[in-house]
């Protein structure tokens, strides 16, 4: 029989779960929801986890009375559908038969790692639509060259947070 983790790496496993998940763009409910469901399929009676979008913070208990507890600071997010959806995977997979704790850490790494989209080709994107949803629905090409320009604005604000104006 295959040795249950102790409450100490459950939590850590649940917290680098929700971290991966946290800085691919995935909704805080989606992260609490994924958390406590990886916590039970590890056997955990308990599990109480609150994420806002840059903290997580998480504690759990095994039927034996041992429990755990710990926070994890997330910095920047952003959206990245593919490895979400991997991460989601990853953990229907933990949750139908519970992997050791270090692969399942090593399949985070192994997700994390690839290679996220080109920083100039995500500029690119959003002046391609821009542009064409202002033609699309019937714009003329002079407004898609200002809404192309307005675009290329938005992302280098998002990608860029000194370029945000703070409103107090």
């Amino acid at each position: 029989m295959r040795d249950t983790p102790g409450a100490d790496s459950i939590l850590d496993i649940a917290l680098c779960m929700g971290e991966a998940l946290l800085h691919a763009g995935s909704d805080v409910h989606r992260v609490e929801d994924t958390m406590s469901r990886v916590c039970a399929a590890y056997g955990c009676v308990r599990a109480d986890v609150f994420v806002i979008p840059s903290m997580i913070t998480a504690a759990v208990s095994l039927p034996g009375g041992s429990t755990a507890t710990g926070m994890r600071r997330v910095g920047r997010t952003y959206n990245h559908l593919t490895r979400l959806e991997e991460i989601n995977s990853l953990s229907r997979s933990i949750c139908a038969s519970p992997p050791p704790a270090d692969e399942v850490k090593r399949r985070l790494e192994e997700i994390r790692a690839r290679r996220p989209i080109p920083e100039w080709l995500c500029y690119v994107g959003g002046v391609l639509a821009t542009g064409s949803f202002t033609l699309f629905f019937g714009g003329s090409w002079r407004d898609g060259l200002c809404a192309s320009f307005i675009g290329l604005l938005m992302i280098l604000a998002e990608r860029h947070p000194v370029l945000r104006t703070t409103v107090n």
